[in-house]
């Protein structure tokens, strides 16, 4: 089944996908444009790529609890459940699953690979998103 993963931020969503099950790659940037936009855009790629499941980010604090981040991708899951309901796509799974430190572990991997830090700006969104939906598959097995 193919999934995709999503980093929700304020300025730019980051979207990964895998098409295997296990091996994940950086799928696009979703500048940005509000919660329902977004929903909008990840709706018609996940109806393009016909992807089966979506992890969404959850940004827990770090004692676990949820906070103000965490009600905004519990209120961006339900609007893209409006949007793929509304294209018949009711049985597509989506999961909420702990980002905690995501960002940092993203941002140390791009810095091992040798971006600068405007490269990493642009690029860590989706390496968080490729993080988080690597994650969810690894509980999966």
């Amino acid at each position: 089944m193919i999934w995709l993963g999503i980093d929700l931020g304020d300025v730019r969503t980051g979207v990964a996908i895998s098409v295997s099950g296990s091996m994940t790659r950086s799928y696009r940037l979703i500048e940005g444009k509000g919660l329902k936009k977004t929903a909008i855009e990840v709706a018609d790629i996940v109806l393009f790529e016909k992807a089966g499941g979506v992890v969404i980010g959850n940004p827990l604090n770090m004692d676990g609890t949820e906070g103000e981040r965490s009600e905004k991708a519990k209120a961006f899951r339900k609007l893209l459940q409006g949007q793929l309901f509304a294209r018949g796509l009711e049985t597509i799974e989506l999961v909420l699953m702990d980002e905690r430190l995501t960002t940092v572990e993203a941002h140390e991997r791009l810095l091992e690979q040798g971006y600068d830090s405007k490269e990493r700006k642009k690029l860590v969104d989706m390496k968080s998103a490729e993080l988080i939906l690597e994650s969810y598959l690894a509980m999966q097995k």
